[in-house]
């Protein structure tokens, strides 16, 4: 007696590559929104460690350009970048890195639920977050170069996602929410 071949037929074959390009049809678009949602929210998690960064390196004196800097900040500029800066004694700024959001933009700059700063490119709106060296809670604020004391919301979208940076001035830490509203 011959042996048997066991083998696929062509058939069967067929019908496992259809199952499993049937399968791969559906989870195509639910991989990308995946991707997208998470390279949202690397974004939010960026801008709020470089906030950090300017902090800590505000608190322990970091050395900037060869010399000890007046403040480290963070420049927030509508509609999708921010720079990381230190200003030394004599007023000028040194950009030490600059960012720009790919996935997502900026919705607005919100002051203490007061005042609103939609985003509006043609504006050039920009916020400045700045921590002076040596002094864990001097802080300023400033909209336009004009200085501001309250709370700042930072709200970012991408289609229907909604993330807000929520700063406080007096406690100095940025804290992520993922709607428009800020724990009181």
């Amino acid at each position: 007696m011959a042996p048997k071949n066991r083998a696929f037929t062509l058939v069967e074959s067929f019908v496992v590559f259809a199952i499993v390009g049937i399968l791969v049809a559906i989870s195509a678009p639910q991989w990308g929104k995946m991707i997208a949602d998470q390279k949202f929210e690397s974004e939010i998690s960026d801008l709020n460690w470089t906030i950090l960064d300017a902090r800590t390196n505000a608190i322990s004196e970091k050395i900037c350009d060869g010399s000890e800097p007046k403040s480290w900040g963070v420049k927030v500029e509508i509609p999708d970048k921010y720079t990381l800066f230190c200003e030394k004694i004599d007023g000028t700024q040194k950009i030490v890195q600059d960012f720009k959001f790919e996935s997502s933009r900026i919705e607005s700059l919100n002051f203490s639920n007061a005042q609103s700063f939609p985003a509006s490119p043609e504006v050039g709106s920009f916020v400045e977050i700045s921590f002076f060296s040596g002094q864990k809670n001097n802080i300023s604020i400033k909209k336009q170069g004009e200085k501001f004391r309250r709370k700042l919301k930072i709200i970012l979208k991408r289609m229907s996602k909604t993330g807000t940076i929520c700063f406080d001035r007096i406690a100095g830490f940025p804290t992520i929410s993922h709607d428009e509203n800020c724990a009181e």
